[in-house]
């Protein structure tokens, strides 16, 4: 039987501590779909998964240009989500455990900021609650055609 939510699935971005084979401490940065997760380091802002999107995966292959999918009437269907099948296959990154801030987003934040203010707000705020709801403030001061959701990490070594 069918009802109003069958074919909805949801996206996620997650963020552990773990460990290389070699018993070295490291992040772990799972995702399924368009959240996405960015590192800021020593003043520069990374982003560390890649969307599991149809118009990104047109970009990585060459078909479509950076420019053409931001305006890509496809741009919003995700090649990978939680909920729509038994199984979601997560992409994992290993990051090297080392002093930084992770910001963990719907694509709704980071569709509707440029990289240069996400590196702004991070680098200038020092609380993360803070910084996350700077974010998300200046998310939804745009047109917020999307949910908005920021979550901001300060990774110290002590703890890793």
């Amino acid at each position: 039987m069918l009802d109003d939510t069958d074919g909805m699935g949801t996206t996620v971005v997650l963020a552990a501590i773990a460990s290389t084979d070699d018993g070295s401490p490291a992040l772990a940065i799972a995702h399924v779909g368009d959240s996405r997760c960015y590192r800021f380091a020593d003043g520069e802002l990374e982003l560390v998964t890649a969307d599991h999107s149809l118009v990104h995966e047109l970009v990585r292959s060459g078909r479509c240009s950076a420019a053409e999918a931001a305006a890509h009437p496809m741009a919003n269907v995700i090649t990978r989500a939680v909920g729509v099948e038994q199984l979601a296959l997560a992409e994992v990154t290993m990051l090297p455990a080392g002093r930084c801030r992770l910001l963990l987003c719907s694509d709704g934040l980071s569709d509707e900021l440029p990289t240069r203010t996400i590196g702004r707000v991070l680098a200038g705020i020092v609380d993360p609650n803070a910084a996350a709801a700077r974010l998300v403030e200046l998310a939804l001061a745009g047109e917020a055609r999307d949910n908005v959701t920021a979550l901001v990490i300060d990774v110290v070594p002590s703890i890793c």
